[in-house]
């Protein structure tokens, strides 16, 4: 039961931290406006819409349906070289919150030893589930994602 609430909770924050850290590179990076859609690729009905600045988040209203986002940099001057650091920014963002859940909790001696296990097996399943995104976002793919205003990413 740990597990499935484990994967339930996790793949929609790892979402989130993967798409927040395209942002923050592109805003890092650029001048331009920012956008980013969790939960969707692009849908602005079914989102709730934050701004800040030159960032504007839509966050999907179903939690669970967060497995899915995009992040949209507004600047037509975009290097190459800028644009594959703001790339790899949303995998090694996601990444390094999941790795210190892990240290934390491995660290964790006043737990009684039944819980270490269940906590750090979720810490673990966290850990991979980043590294699958990881993998799945950077391996290239001939697979055409179809956004929302019917257009087509690749």
């Amino acid at each position: 039961m740990l597990l499935i609430f484990t994967i339930c909770l996790s793949v929609p924050l790892i979402t989130l931290f993967h798409e927040l850290g395209h942002a923050l590179a592109a805003l890092g990076l650029t001048k331009g406006e920012v956008t980013t859609y969790v939960g969707s690729y692009g849908d602005l009905n079914n989102s709730k819409k934050i701004t800040f600045r030159r960032h504007t988040i839509y966050l999907g209203h179903n939690f669970l349906g967060w497995a899915k986002g995009m992040c949209v940099v507004h600047d037509p001057n975009l290097s190459i070289q800028r644009n594959i650091w703001i790339i790899l920014a949303g995998p090694i963002f996601s990444l390094t919150p999941a790795i210190i859940f892990a240290i934390i909790i491995s660290n964790q001696s006043d737990l009684e030893l039944h819980n270490i296990y269940g906590i750090f097996g979720s810490a673990l399943v966290i850990v991979f589930l980043t590294i699958l995104s990881l993998t799945v976002n950077v391996w290239p793919s001939k697979k055409q994602i179809l956004i929302d205003d019917g257009s087509y990413l690749f």
